[in-house]
């Protein structure tokens, strides 16, 4: 099996214009994961790395950005599978981004913001 990189970036609301400096950096890394990155559904960022995307939620006073929001890019050159496990329905799906790789390899991402009043409940 090849060697596996894994790297993780909090990209804390970056523009997106700021992808391919941070891609150039991590360009030896197979998987790249950027949590606050503040994007919002549908928008992706311009770039041949494959990704995929937990979407922010609105941000009260900013209709342009969001907030918690997980982005996993594939290196183009990864060698292996990757499978997106898509969100669940539960009230923590929005915190984590899971993946499984070459068939056996399970990843999950899990963003922890600073206010986490949804999940005192649990």
């Amino acid at each position: 099996m090849s060697q596996i990189r894994v790297t993780l970036f909090n990209a804390t609301g970056s523009p997106c214009q700021a992808i391919a400096p941070i891609l150039n950096t991590t360009h030896d890394s197979t998987l790249l994961l950027l949590t606050e990155t503040w994007l919002l559904l549908p928008l992706k960022y311009r770039t041949n790395w494959k990704q995929y995307h937990i979407y922010g939620i609105k941000r009260q006073n900013n209709s342009y950005k969001g907030q918690q929001e997980i982005s996993l890019f594939v290196n183009p050159q990864c060698p292996y599978h990757v499978h997106f496990l898509p969100p669940d329905s539960t009230d923590l799906s929005q915190y984590k981004l899971s993946l499984i790789m070459a068939s056996t390899l399970l990843f999950h991402c899990l963003y922890l913001p600073p206010h986490l009043d949804k999940l005192n409940e649990y």
